[in-house]
């Protein structure tokens, strides 16, 4: 009997789903703006996409030149500009005027630590929430939110506090 085509799948040799996921994705956010996915632009979405990342764009062209050896400093600022612009990431200036770039789109907060600069996301329902009672309470429609926690963390709090014992 020969199977109807709805029945026969058809992979693509060498590529998994998994593998081509990152490219989907990346696809479904530039093919709006009338852009192309690029193997260089492929390449700083993947570094963009790791958890709790929070990148420099020269720490994402380090990243990118094992990929892309031939890919230049000014096309990875490029990129990271144009994915901004897009929504694909987001800005951080943090910590003095060291720019970083942040690849999780979902809501998140970051907790910067002003010593070392060290960014950590914090996921929690609360801050959602908080975001949704004041578009009611202020009947404004949030497009964007930001939310950014600074202080010490734990690290240099200890080491502040030990040196601080030792004086």
């Amino acid at each position: 009997m020969i199977p109807n085509k709805e029945e026969i799948s058809i992979k693509r040799p060498g590529r998994s789903a998994a593998r081509d996921l990152p490219r989907r994705t990346l696809a479904a956010h530039l093919h709006p703006h009338g852009m192309r996915v690029t193997p260089q632009k492929l390449a700083v979405f993947k570094v963009l996409q790791r958890d709790n990342y929070h990148p420099t764009p020269d720490m994402v062209f380090a990243e990118v030149r094992k990929q892309c050896p031939m890919v230049s400093l000014g096309t990875v600022y490029q990129i990271l500009d144009q994915f901004a612009q897009i929504g694909v990431a987001r800005r951080i200036f943090s910590g003095g005027s060291r720019q970083r770039f942040d690849g999780k789109r979902s809501p998140h907060a970051h907790l910067v630590c002003e010593r070392c600069g060290r960014i950590d996301d914090i996921e929690d329902r609360s801050l959602q929430a908080l975001t949704e009672r004041f578009a009611r309470k202020f009947d404004f429609q949030i497009r964007d939110h930001y939310f950014e926690f600074s202080g010490s963390c734990a690290g240099c709090s200890t080491r502040r506090k030990r040196r601080n014992r030792l004086e």
